[in-house]
């Protein structure tokens, strides 16, 4: 019991100074929130892969050893605003919940990144606001900005009232179900969706979407995609690394908390007993992502810890195991370790993109999405924090 309130007073020193950083870094410009949330910091110092960066992404505002990634993700913007609506609730500061009702009306009302109407693309469907003149709308993305969308209008009857959040969620929703369907059946779309159909990373995210959808509704199609897409994943040869069992975990967890098939709760199980038997004595799980540096000794904090740590926490609140609860906190407890406690406003409390256990310090490598020198705002800092405030307030991502 004296371990649990010790880690407990440290996730919560580690979420207030996270939630510092997103307001002092530049990441969030003004720091209200009121035009949302830039993509990532980038480290420029030794930064091997910065001409790619600045090329692929050509909107950023340079500092002294950094530079702001100023497009916008309508994904990592939802992961913010549900952050700070629960950080809010849990910590009773209103100024925590006005920042979220600030990115969510940039969201609705001023990124522009939403299509209101089926004019080649399917309508709800998000893109990001990036000067590439090319679609650019994502799987794995579409499936955040449904999911919370959907749990925001739980959280919030003011923003349900003023965003109709529930309404735009399952148009979201219905669109996503269409492409998902026809994903299935064919391996060649017209559409322009991005994301490999059988990966969790995109897939795993889309049933977790499904459940939500399934959870306002009743509607029988969201159950029998996400039946027909562990079918598929489980008939496939597909070799699944670390990163997209930490994926499954999050998508299979929410799936079976409004399903009764018992196989989902098994899918889940099953990737979370394999990234415990991965997971080394101080809570790393190794760095096998393509889109980063890869290594048993690098904490891949874009595409593994981070979501490993926030899918530890929905499988315990799923089974009430132990294991995962030991597993969760081993995962928080090392990042809570790592946190970047530099003096510099753009550093002091983030998480960096990956960290080198064999020096103890961040490093391993970059590339141009992944890597030492990338601080993303979502899919980093923002998972992070929903885990950590979701533990503090004995809440969950689940649907029970």
């Amino acid at each position: 019991m004296a371990d649990q309130i010790d880690i407990k007073a440290r996730l919560e020193q580690s979420l207030l100074l996270n939630l510092k950083w997103f307001e002092g870094s530049g990441i969030m410009d003004p720091a209200n929130g009121t035009w949302g949330v830039a993509e990532r910091i980038v480290l420029t110092d030794d930064n091997t892969s910065l001409d790619k960066i600045f090329s692929t992404f050509p909107c950023y505002v340079q500092h002294d050893g950094y530079s702001v990634i100023e497009h916008r993700r309508p994904d990592c913007n939802f992961e913010v605003a549900l952050l700070y609506v629960l950080a809010g609730i849990h910590t009773s500061e209103n100024r925590y919940i006005s920042i979220a009702e600030n990115i969510v009306r940039y969201l609705y009302r001023r990124s522009g990144t939403r299509c209101a109407t089926d004019n080649r693309v399917l309508p709800g469907i998000w893109r990001w606001s990036a000067p590439q003149w090319v679609p650019g709308y994502w799987l794995d993305d579409n499936s955040w900005n449904c999911t919370l969308s959907l749990a925001l209008s739980r959280l919030s009857n003011k923003l349900e009232v003023e965003y109709e959040l529930r309404s735009m969620g399952l148009q979201t929703a219905d669109s996503l179900e269409n492409y998902f369907s026809r994903m299935l059946d064919s391996d060649k779309l017209s559409d322009d969706f991005g994301g490999f159909q059988l990966e969790p990373h995109f897939s795993a995210l889309a049933i977790m979407a499904f459940a939500y959808a399934y959870d306002c509704t009743g509607d029988q199609k969201y159950t029998t995609a996400i039946s027909r897409y562990i079918e598929a994943l489980e008939s496939s040869s597909l070799q699944l690394t670390t990163s997209e069992h930490a994926y499954l975990m999050i998508g299979a967890s929410v799936a079976a908390s409004v399903s009764d098939d018992d196989n989902l709760e098994t899918v889940a199980v099953k990737s979370g007993d394999y990234l415990i038997s991965a997971m080394d004595e101080k809570g790393n799980i190794p760095s096998q992502h393509g889109e980063s540096p890869i290594g048993d000794h690098l904490v891949d904090l874009i595409y593994t810890q981070n979501w490993a740590v926030l899918g530890f926490h929905t499988l315990w609140s799923l089974t009430g195991a132990e294991k995962y609860l030991s597993a969760f906190l081993r995962c928080a407890s090392l990042l809570v370790d790592i946190q970047d406690t530099s003096p510099e406003n753009h550093l002091d409390g983030c998480w960096r993109g990956m960290y080198d256990m064999s020096i103890m310090d961040w490093g391993g490598g970059d590339k141009f999405e992944g890597g030492q020198n990338s601080i993303y705002s979502g899919w980093t800092n923002a998972p992070i924090s929903l885990a950590f405030v979701l533990y503090l307030s004995s809440r969950s991502l689940l649907l029970k």
